[in-house]
């Protein structure tokens, strides 16, 4: 299935779209979608005071996205330009940190972790990605080392989302209903090492599962290949994370028709 967006003629870029600011653009991508019901857990934020602590204060946060080429896919959403409308004054610095199909089993050695996270100082570090291999000692070896290092550095970690159709089973009950703890698959063991080693847990797999077996179209419309997302995929959930960052009640709907 081909799905023609716009054409390019004589080499020019015919796209309306190409004059539109990263929040305006990100804007005309959300209001495209079916309405996000997202409501982000009470009690977020609690392993990020300091980060929050900024954004109030209208200050500056240097934030490292650390992963692979979904990471890369989430970042385009711009959602850091969100967060910062949602905290007028603020800034947030992002780098993106990515090799494709990697995870923290190839960044917990000392030279990659160097190269990849400790030379950018970071204030909060995001890992993230479905590259991870279930691997969740290598995260907990790349907190350490980056804590070790930068005792001042946050940390979040984010559960997966996309790749190839079909890998993760958005039907599946246990993926559309909260964290088991006690359960044995890659999310859960992420958050008991996350609450062990007192880091944020982002749980993304679960409201993207939610909004895909709701909405009317298939997952394949929200992807650009067999594992990647989309303008439109790209943008739901970039749009999870500015509601999981917005202070409480926060109307992104609102907030993009404006």
């Amino acid at each position: 299935v081909a799905r023609i967006g716009w054409l390019t003629v004589n080499g020019q870029d015919a796209s309306p779209m190409r004059l539109l600011s990263p929040v305006a653009l990100a804007d005309t991508l959300f209001l495209q979608l079916e309405p996000i019901t997202y409501k982000p857990p009470q009690g977020r934020w609690s392993r990020l005071p300091k980060t929050l602590g900024r954004l109030r204060a209208g200050g500056t946060v240097r934030m490292v996205m650390l992963g692979d080429s979904i990471i890369n896919n989430i970042q385009s959403s711009h959602f850091e330009k969100l967060i910062e409308r949602a905290y007028p004054g603020s800034r947030i610095e992002k780098i993106v940190s990515v090799r494709g199909s990697t995870g923290c089993w190839y960044y917990q050695e000392p030279e990659h972790l160097r190269n990849y996270v400790l030379r950018h100082k970071p204030d909060l570090l995001v890992i993230g990605g479905i590259s991870q291999k279930g691997d969740v000692e290598a995260i907990r070896s790349v907190i350490r080392q980056t804590r070790a290092a930068l005792p001042e550095v946050e940390v979040a970690v984010m559960t997966d989302v996309y790749g190839t159709i079909g890998r993760i089973d958005i039907r599946d009950p246990k993926v559309l209903a909260e964290t088991d703890p006690n359960g044995d698959g890659y999310r859960e063991r992420l958050l008991r090492m996350a609450q062990a080693e007192q880091v944020e847990y982002v749980n993304l797999t679960r409201p993207w599962a939610q909004f895909l077996c709701a909405s009317k179209q298939p997952v394949s419309a929200f992807m650009s290949d067999a594992v990647h997302a989309n303008a439109r995929g790209c943008q739901l959930i970039g749009r999870f994370l500015e509601l999981y960052f917005a202070p409480d009640g926060w109307d992104a709907a609102r907030a993009a028709k404006q």
